[in-house]
């Protein structure tokens, strides 16, 4: 009997060491949140918290982002953006998409703002036209909102949901603050899919981006000619993609049946001359010419860059 209360007071004993270890685990665990709190206030109070900016103060960039949302921050002065949360309207214009990448049957577009998703119909085709408006409502202040996420998404429709990805753009409503009357029309977005990033560029999707704020109504995307919107200038790559430099060589082996040619025809052609003195002209022209025609041989390369 001694013997098993000896055993069961021992084990009482190791119990309360073990809570009493595990008590001051805990209470040095919230110590060390308390003094990590008081720190980040810290940092805030001097100008960011430490989570969102880096060394000298600077903002930390999104990797997911690309050098043109960063380029859009820069030109935002947060100073004078308001805190004061409105009730604010974006609207999403999806035009047509171009050049998906694989065995497309059903794609529709898909696009995340903040925690909210509206998607079109399902099109047929690799460049497929959709011409729809999504609109989307949020209340947030105008510094919340310029850092709103964006994430605009192509789909198959027709595939399971692990497979139907066919490319992505990721930014943050800057974009359209920026633009002129916080519009940003005809947009060429460059899609790209993160889970096979060997593909490169998966397709492209032209977008029109509207901020409305409140008390204002939406203007209609102006009128553009193709050639206006599809220039290279006009279209948002994903990061670590650009456009690289195409060299084109256009050889010339040789020719057959080409008239002779002299000074004389290139100034008839470039200047005005007396008629009766151009037709004397053209007649020696086909004297000296005669019926016959010479043939060439070229063995040149011409290179463009």
């Amino acid at each position: 009997i001694n013997a098993e209360y000896g055993d069961s007071v021992r084990w009482t004993f190791l119990l309360r060491v073990c809570v009493s270890l595990e008590t001051m685990g805990r209470r040095r665990m919230r110590m060390l949140q308390k003094i990590k709190a008081k720190a980040k206030a810290a940092d805030g109070e001097g100008g960011g918290s430490s989570d969102e900016e880096g060394e000298g103060g600077a903002k930390k960039r999104n990797p997911d982002y690309s050098q043109d949302v960063d380029a859009a921050h820069e030109r935002i002065n947060v100073e004078q953006l308001s805190k004061k949360e409105e009730l604010f309207q974006i609207r999403f214009i999806v035009h047509k998409a171009r050049k998906l990448a694989g065995a497309i049957q059903s794609p529709l577009v898909r696009i995340h703002l903040d925690t909210k998703v509206l998607r079109t119909k399902p099109r047929k085709g690799k460049n497929p036209k959709f011409n729809e408006t999504l609109l989307f409502s949020l209340t947030k202040s105008e510094c919340e909102l310029v850092e709103c996420p964006v994430e605009i998404r192509i789909i198959d429709s027709a595939k399971s949901v692990q497979y139907s990805l066919i490319g992505l753009y990721k930014c943050d409503l800057s974009i359209a603050w920026v633009s002129k009357d916080k519009n940003l029309f005809f947009k060429w977005f460059a899609l790209s899919n993160p889970d096979e990033p060997q593909d490169g560029l998966t397709g492209y999707i032209n977008v029109s981006i509207q901020i409305i704020p409140p008390g204002e109504s939406a203007k209609e995307a102006p009128r553009k000619r193709d050639d206006e919107i599809d220039r290279s200038d006009n279209v948002f790559f994903p990061p670590g993609i650009a456009l690289q430099p195409g060299r084109f060589i256009v050889k010339l082996f040789n020719g057959e049946d080409m008239p002779q040619s002299d000074k004389e025809s290139f100034l008839f052609n470039t200047k005005k001359e007396d008629p009766v003195k151009a037709e004397i002209k053209r007649k020696q022209r086909e004297k000296r010419q005669g019926s016959s025609n010479l043939n060439h041989s070229f063995r040149k390369h011409f290179h463009s860059n």
